[in-house]
């Protein structure tokens, strides 16, 4: 069987949890048996019996990959909408039904909301996201299939060793991310930070600001914009006190599921796809919280780190996928 993986954003364009999806699951497509190969959109001659979309399809490339007789299945990164509280996924729900029953065909069309009811079946990364895409787009159950991320065995067989006494963070320095609010607090704190991530470009406000704090915090912050390779990242994190992340946004964050495999205490976002993913796996702190609110939080937590015992079960991305043999099988 044949797999052509898509996804519309190009990875030279930005980085982030979408690219190494892409690249771990199309791995383990492989390994599986599949012959799995992105599709080129300039080879008219390309086949395939299984278009895999990393992303949310238009309703035109669904109906032409139909046509084709191939079955479509697709993983989105709901990131935003899973990250909303319920009444705001509730008013856009109610705005979608106006649509759907005042709006103009052509304007309906433009939304793509026909193609969650056309694919031949959704993968989601926990029973938080597959909740909302059966509220939000009515997408019937037997259509949904949780399917977790894993995690590189780099973080798998880390060695650990006495923990150093700082905090690492790690996450692209952009504003969902609010790593410059951590950082910021962490200044008032008094609480030693790493964190390792780079900028989405060089222009960039709020780079620029995190930059200027992480110069004025007189050392109590290390900004680390790239390390070589896994093995020396998930080094770092099996040395390190404790993992924050504190994004405004998010699914279930590879980042964090990369930091408990490494045994690291977690402080997370007190959003629902963290309380659903990690449980009492980790700590919260409200993701509104102002940076001098937050330094309360996070001079808490660094105190606590030393007697909290991480013990997620991380899996392989092998691991956690190997049932995509059976799924794709039977469509």
């Amino acid at each position: 069987m044949k797999i052509l993986t898509y996804s519309a954003l190009p990875f030279n364009l930005a980085h982030g949890g979408v690219t190494n999806i892409f690249q771990r699951t199309s791995d383990v497509l492989s390994e599986l048996g599949f012959e799995a190969e992105p599709i080129r959109w300039w080879d008219k001659d390309q086949t395939g019996d299984i278009l895999f979309c990393f992303c949310r399809p238009s309703n035109d490339i669904v109906d032409y990959a139909k046509r084709k007789g191939m079955k479509v299945v697709v993983e989105q990164v709901l990131t935003g909408l899973v990250s909303r509280p319920f009444w705001k996924r509730r008013l856009q729900k109610l705005f979608k039904i106006l649509l759907e029953n005042c709006a103009p065909s052509m304007m309906k069309e433009s939304y793509g909301w026909r193609a969650f009811h056309a694919v031949d079946m959704h993968f989601v990364p926990s029973p938080h996201d597959a909740r909302v895409v059966t509220h939000m787009f009515d997408v019937s159950k037997d259509k949904i299939r949780v399917l977790p991320y894993g995690v590189d065995d780099a973080f798998l067989n880390a060695p650990r060793g006495p923990r150093a006494n700082h905090l690492i963070c790690t996450a692209t320095v952009t504003q969902r991310k609010r790593v410059l609010e951590v950082a910021q607090a962490a200044s008032i704190a008094k609480v030693p930070l790493w964190i390792v991530g780079k900028t989405y470009g060089e222009e960039d406000a709020y780079g620029d600001e995190f930059h200027r704090v992480v110069q004025q915090s007189h050392g109590i912050v290390t900004h680390i914009p790239h390390v070589d390779g896994r093995e020396v990242l998930a080094n770092m994190l099996t040395q390190s006190r404790g993992f924050v992340l504190l994004s405004t946004m998010e699914t279930v964050s590879q980042s964090a599921l990369e930091a408990a495999a490494c045994g690291c205490p977690m402080l997370l976002s007190d959003l629902d796809w963290a309380r659903v993913a990690f449980g009492s796996h980790a700590l919260y702190c409200d993701v509104n919280a102002s940076p001098t609110s937050m330094a309360k939080t996070l001079k808490s937590f660094y105190e606590q780190c030393p007697n909290l015992n991480q013990n997620f079960k991380a899996g392989s991305w092998f691991e956690k996928r190997a049932c995509l043999s059976e799924i794709l099988n039977q469509l």
